[in-house]
């Protein structure tokens, strides 16, 4: 499972960060996504071509930088999806 946004980050940095947030981890929907469900997230997509499209569910192909245990990538993703219309 993946989710693909356009924008720069999945979960807002409040200020001040709240009480039960853990040290060192701000961003609280990200790692829950990642660590607890398995789902992996890409930002920074340029989606405008599948919002034209109104296809709002593809099968995606993401091949990431090969790198001996790095913890991100940039990737060259692309998405095949069906209009809806």
């Amino acid at each position: 499972m993946l989710v693909g946004l356009d924008n720069p980050f999945t979960d807002p940095v409040p200020t001040p960060l709240p009480p039960d947030t853990l040290p060192g981890l701000p961003f609280g929907v990200h790692h829950n996504n990642l660590t607890q469900h398995g789902i992996y997230q890409i930002q920074n997509l340029a989606l405008d071509g599948l919002a034209r499209d109104q296809a709002s569910l593809s099968c995606a192909i993401v091949l990431p930088l090969r790198i001996l245990g790095g913890a991100g990538s940039m990737v060259r993703p692309v998405a095949v999806g069906a209009p809806r219309r």
